[in-house]
C-alpha cells in the first residue's frame, strides 16, 4: 500500500514508509506539510516525477491529512492536469501540493519571488509575489476550455518572466578585446 508523504510542499509517494520518518501531518495553514530534519531527508530517495507526484495526489482518499481533508474531485483532477501539461511544456514546473479543500496547488519559490495557483472544480485563484513589489492576482473560470488554456499559458509566460528570467551574457574584457582584434584583421 502507498502511503502519501508531504515533504517541503512537494508529494512523495513511498512504497514502504522507512521506520525514521514521522507519521503525525502538521497543518500549517499555507499546506498539510511533513516535516523532519535535513539529515533525514537526504538519506531519502529521489524525487519522483512531477507526473507520479500528481498521480498520487489524485489518488488521496478521504481524510488523507488527518483533519478530515477531501479527496480530489474528478473535475480537478482534469483542470489540475491540464495545467500541469501547459506548465511542463513551459519549462515551468511547480511543486504540486494537494489541499485539505480537495483543490490542488500549483507552487514556485526562489530567491527572487514566489508564485501560487490553486486550482478546483470550475475555478482557479493565486498569485505572483516578485520580491519587493505589489503582487500580481490570477483568477479565472475553467469552464471554457480554450479560454481556461490561454489563463494557463500567460501564467506560465508571467511565472517565467519574474522567477526564472534568461540569464543575460555578460561580455568580459577578454570577449570585448578578441571581438575588436577580429574587426581590425
Amino acid at each position: 500500500m502507498l502511503q502519501p508523504t508531504l515533504a517541503a510542499s512537494v508529494l512523495l509517494m513511498y512504497t514502504a514508509t522507512p521506520p525514521d520518518l514521522p507519521t503525525r501531518v502538521v497543518h500549517t495553514g499555507r499546506s498539510c506539510v511533513e516535516r523532519w530534519s535535513l539529515s533525514k531527508r537526504a538519506a531519502l530517495p529521489d524525487l519522483m516525477s512531477s507526473n507520479e507526484q500528481f498521480a498520487g495526489i489524485c489518488a488521496l482518499q478521504a481524510n488523507w491529512d488527518g483533519y478530515g481533508g477531501s479527496p480530489i474531485h474528478a473535475d480537478t483532477a482534469l483542470n489540475a492536469r491540464a495545467a500541469l501539461t501547459v506548465f511542463q511544456q513551459s519549462g515551468v514546473v511547480p511543486d504540486i501540493v494537494p489541499n485539505p479543500n480537495g483543490t490542488i496547488s500549483f507552487e514556485w519559490s526562489n530567491s527572487r519571488g514566489e508564485a501560487h495557483v490553486e486550482i478546483g472544480k470550475s475555478r482557479f485563484v493565486g498569485l505572483i509575489q516578485p520580491n519587493g513589489t505589489a503582487y500580481i492576482p490570477i483568477a479565472g473560470e475553467t469552464r471554457d476550455a480554450g479560454q481556461y488554456y490561454t489563463y494557463l499559458r500567460s501564467i506560465a509566460v508571467v511565472v517565467e518572466a519574474v522567477l526564472y528570467p534568461p540569464a543575460v551574457p555578460s561580455l568580459t574584457s577578454s570577449h570585448l578585446a578578441a571581438s575588436h582584434v577580429r574587426q581590425a584583421a
